[in-house]
């Protein structure tokens, strides 16, 4: 079960890492987009330090935790720590548009969400990424507020989505949910490879709010492959990111506040 440190106890956390240790910047898997971005940020911040994490999920409950002062995670995931009485500090929105989409390998019958059942199994990254959050995110969404949709039984299936192609190929695989920039390598690999995008979409993640505006914002994605005519497009939902940091802990360091919002400010 995920723990939230008392205000208190993860203002000292921070105060450690930041003091003593330099400024501890958050990011997500190396080679991601989080991971360019927080060294990025780290240049303008001296002496500070990157320290990598599957995602989201993990990142945003290390900056709550103490253990990271200023990290870009998505928007679910301040959503998901908000519950649990953690308040993460806006200081900036992260640039990069990201889309959670659905892809299915060749072959599959399926070609929409709406497909899955409790027969399916669903790849969504390791545990603790932003893949996985979302996972969770749309199943207590449609837990609180759906109406029981078949897809909400498929089994979750944590694991490198390198291992994706065999696990299909075997049959121990019907779907992969994927969060991040349309154009990642990872995603023309695997349309290159015969899977195709499908159908993301279901009218209670619509629905979900959020601090007064839509959790997802339903879109379309476009993904332009090397090679191909045409380009692949779907119905996905659109994560946005945010760059955070813990909220007590600014309010305790007005002058590491200012430092920090104006790293941000000029970091792209």
């Amino acid at each position: 079960m995920k723990t939230i440190l008392l205000a208190t106890a993860a203002v000292m956390g921070l105060a450690s890492a930041t003091l003593a240790d330099g400024i501890v910047i958050g990011a997500g898997q190396e080679g991601r987009g989080y991971d360019a971005y927080a060294k990025t940020l780290s240049a303008r911040l001296d002496g500070s330090t990157v320290v990598n994490f599957a995602g989201s999920d993990e990142i945003s409950l290390a900056v709550c935790d103490g253990d990271v002062m200023v990290a870009p995670v998505q928007n679910d995931a301040r959503y998901q720590r908000s519950k649990e009485g953690c308040d993460l500090r806006i200081l900036g929105e992260y640039g990069n548009q990201e889309y959670a989409f659905i892809l299915f390998p060749e072959g599959s019958d399926y070609n929409e969400l709406s497909d899955l059942s409790a027969n399916d199994k669903v790849l969504v990254d390791e545990i603790g990424s932003g893949t996985d959050l979302f996972w969770t995110t749309i199943n207590d969404v449609e837990a609180e507020h759906g109406n029981g949709s078949s897809w909400t039984q498929a089994t979750r299936v944590n694991d490198m989505f390198l291992f994706a192609d065999g696990m299909a190929a075997g049959g121990d695989l019907d779907a992969v949910i994927y969060v991040g920039d349309p154009q990642d390598a990872q995603i023309l690999d695997f349309l290159t490879n015969g899977w195709t995008v499908g159908e993301l979409y279901d009218k209670d993640i619509n629905d979900m709010t959020f601090n007064g505006e839509s959790l997802y914002e339903n879109a379309t994605v476009n993904i332009n492959v090397p090679g191909q005519f045409f380009n692949e497009k779907n119905d996905a939902y659109v994560v946005r990111s945010f760059i955070v940091a813990n909220a007590d802990a600014l309010r305790a360091d007005r002058k590491l506040a200012r430092d920090l919002a104006l790293a941000v400010k000029a970091t792209k």
